[in-house]
């Protein structure tokens, strides 16, 4: 793996250069540290609380509103790979070329960073949206996260990515500009650089880019939300239009005593957990399959948020109180193999020695480090290498698995 540097200039913003001669193309992300996690600011002196589905109103705003007009067919029209994207807690705007790139990358860094949007702007913007969320209204999936995340949560009053109707409906130009000047300041940003690039033009273009923007004298401020570790409610259900039910449970478990390398580790950690336990081949499916529980697989997932890392266990079943207690049951006896810790070992680091292969691979996992762990490093070798059996056992058994939330899917009859 090739090495990485950090440059953080005067105003704030940090720099990666993960430079690779070997590779044809190079790559820009800039991440803005805005998603949809962000529900609150101050401005000026005055608290905001920010509805659902701002980060990825801004998101298109921005790109369809520029002072290049609408950003993608511009790129795109010039054979540069371009898109945005909105995530839990970060906003992605990137460029994938193998020609004019620190031309392409001014383009982007200006086009991003200079406001010009207005009130007619937010209106359009305002009309693409809601047909986004109007498309998804019925994907239950979706209703059972946002669910899932009311129970799950106290103080963090995350919805979901894409907003409510009656959120975006609301939204002002005024509410979108005081959004865009808290977020999207340098301070709060992060400049990812990859691939094959002159690393010293490419800092001089962003440093002079930068130098060229007028940024807000307005004082403004992110607060840091603590969120208890009880869960809001223990059980709720959705009743829909549905073929089969659908049940799910979440266990929030604490892990703020963690250092950011140790929450890492955990993440692998955890996947070694729930394919020993839970995947199609378990015990723990094989039981339910025995039991007539249901016939599908069970749907086993973990995500970090905050100071907790979420572990959700779901499936298709009428069987809804047998299915959680077979859960609950194997949650408190949890098995570990060292035959199989070795060969998840293993595989983690084939999937560590192929990202090199792929600068999108490399880029992806370091920016997640960075963004969800406060980590300004990538996974490597040596660090699996020194993942151990019985630290693997020491660390799962350390966890908390008694705060938790019951979601489900049901036939509305």
């Amino acid at each position: 793996m090739k090495d990485i540097k950090f440059v953080t200039l005067n105003n704030g913003l940090t720099i990666v250069f993960y430079n690779d001669k070997t590779k044809h193309s190079a790559i820009l992300d800039l991440i803005i540290k805005f998603g949809g996690i962000n529900t609150s600011y101050k401005y000026d002196g005055k608290y905001y609380k920010i509805p659902s589905g701002f980060a990825h109103f801004l998101e298109h705003l921005v790109i369809e509103h520029s002072m290049y007009g609408n950003m993608l067919p511009m790129f795109l029209d010039n054979n540069i790979n371009f898109n945005g994207a909105t995530y839990t807690k970060m906003t992605n705007f990137y460029i994938d070329t193998v020609h004019d790139f620190n031309r392409n990358l001014v383009k982007l860094l200006k086009g991003i960073n200079t406001r010009v949007f207005n009130h007619e702007d937010v209106e359009v913007t305002k009309g693409a949206i809601l047909e986004e969320i109007r498309e998804n209204l019925d994907n239950k999936f979706r209703q059972l996260d946002k669910l899932t995340r009311e129970c799950l949560f106290k103080e963090i009053d995350y919805q979901d990515i894409l907003g409510t109707l009656e959120d975006i409906e609301k939204i002002t130009y005024e509410d979108i500009k005081r959004c865009y000047e808290v977020f999207y300041k340098p301070s709060n940003q992060l400049i990812v650089v990859s691939g094959n690039f002159d690393e010293e033009k490419v800092l001089e273009l962003i440093k002079d880019t930068y130098d060229s923007f007028q940024e807000s004298k307005v004082k403004t401020e992110i607060p840091f939300v603590k969120e208890p570790l009880e869960v809001r409610k223990k059980e709720k259900v959705i009743k829909t239009i549905t073929e089969e039910d659908y049940v799910r449970i979440s266990y929030k478990i604490d892990i703020s005593k963690l250092s950011s390398f140790d929450k890492i580790k955990l993440s692998f950690y955890m996947r070694y957990l729930l394919s020993y336990n839970f995947s199609s081949k378990s015990d723990f499916q094989k039981e339910i399959l025995d039991k007539k529980i249901s016939v599908y697989d069970t749907d086993n997932d973990f995500y970090f948020l905050k100071d907790f890392v979420i572990l959700e266990l779901g499936t298709y079943t009428s069987l809804k109180d047998e299915f959680i207690s077979l859960v609950k049951k194997k949650i408190k006896n949890l098995e570990y193999d060292k035959e199989d810790f070795e060969l998840c070992k293993k595989e983690s680091l084939i999937s560590i020695i192929l990202r090199d292969e792929n600068l999108n691979s490399m880029v992806f996992p370091l920016v997640d480090n960075i963004i969800a762990f406060d980590y300004y490093d990538y996974d490597k070798i040596e660090d699996i290498n020194k993942e151990t059996f019985e630290d693997y056992q020491d660390t799962m058994k350390g966890l908390d698995f008694s705060n938790y939330s019951i979601t489900s899917i049901v036939k509305d009859k």
